[in-house]
């Protein structure tokens, strides 16, 4: 526990010497956001968000899915299988409550989240939905870099 809050307080420090550069945030109002951000999330949805970004990324074919309230086509479908059992591995090897982490990410703005569905003959046969890093989970990155490998350590170590 001291750890991850050490790990918050370092990320905390963090924002507050990028925002001493005049010009790494375009206004207070985008610095107050980031910092409201960062007092919002757990250490274990930071490690979830890290986890999905990773993984998306290193998945080629996730770079063309429709990431929209849309139908995927049949040959996806093993896209969105693949894609939940890693979200059930993240769970099974941490114990984290992966579907709370990815509620909470997406209602401060982390994860865009999308609902798909596969139509098969004009029939819905699987309704899901797949969330994804946003562009303000992109730039939240980039503020907190150093910090990320530790985090990811810290919380593979305690989970």
């Amino acid at each position: 526990m001291r750890t991850r809050r050490e790990d918050k307080i370092k990320m905390f420090a963090r924002m507050l010497r990028k925002a001493s550069s005049e010009d790494y945030y375009k206004s207070v109002d985008e610095y107050e956001k980031y910092l409201s951000i960062l007092d919002k999330l757990s250490m274990e949805d930071l490690f979830v968000a890290m986890q999905i970004d990773e993984f998306l990324s290193s998945k080629k074919e996730f770079s063309r899915f429709p990431y929209s309230n849309s139908s995927i086509e049949r040959d996806q479908e093993s896209l969105i299988q693949e894609y939940y059992k890693f979200l059930k591995d993240i769970r099974t090897k941490n114990n984290f409550d992966v579907d709370l982490s990815i509620i909470n990410l997406s209602n401060i703005g982390l994860l865009d989240t999308f609902m798909v569905h596969l139509t098969f003959s004009g029939i819905v046969e699987l309704r899901s939905s797949i969330a994804k890093p946003s562009k303000t989970y992109n730039h939240f990155k980039m503020l907190i870099a150093d910090e990320f490998e530790k985090i990811q350590t810290n919380c593979t170590m305690e989970g």
